[in-house]
């Protein structure tokens, strides 16, 4: 059986004056940023990655999550979009929300900064870093117009 692919998902910057690390990342800003991850990796589908097994990476904090086969594609599609406007798909509201939400905390606190970098030979989507700077696409109303 093929490993699944592998994506990490880091929080780096500082955090009460030291920089986070494994070793050194407030519980409140763990526990947000594993929920946020889950609802990332899993967006509108239903489930759970809690029989997951992530390696925690050493440096900044970082979560290294296999994406299951059934939400590949989607997240792959979701991930390569999310900084083109002029795409004509939407991605996922969920997981577009998460990215949403971790720009407006690096936006807050510009000493935090989120990655998300996919692991493998020939990955699909590129490193999206999330910080202070970051455009991301905006959530859309539905396109479709009332007619008479």
């Amino acid at each position: 059986m093929p490993q699944p692919k592998t994506v990490e998902f880091a929080l780096s910057g500082t955090a009460q004056g030291e920089e986070i690390s494994p070793a050194h990342v407030p519980f409140g800003l763990m526990r947000k940023f594993h929920e946020d991850v889950e609802r990332l990796v899993l967006g509108s589908n239903q489930g759970s990655l809690s029989d997951t097994l992530v390696q925690v990476k050493q440096g900044s904090y970082a979560l290294v999550v296999p994406i299951p086969e059934t939400v590949r594609e989607s997240f792959e599609l979701d991930m390569s979009m999310m900084t083109n406007e002029d795409s004509a798909t939407h991605p996922d509201p969920i997981r577009l929300s998460v990215l949403q939400g971790w720009q407006r905390r690096a936006a807050f606190d510009r000493g935090i900064t989120y990655y998300i970098r996919p692991h493998g030979a020939k990955p699909r989507i590129s490193e999206l870093k999330i910080d202070a700077q970051t455009v991301l696409r905006k959530a859309t109303e539905d396109r479709w117009v009332s007619v008479e």
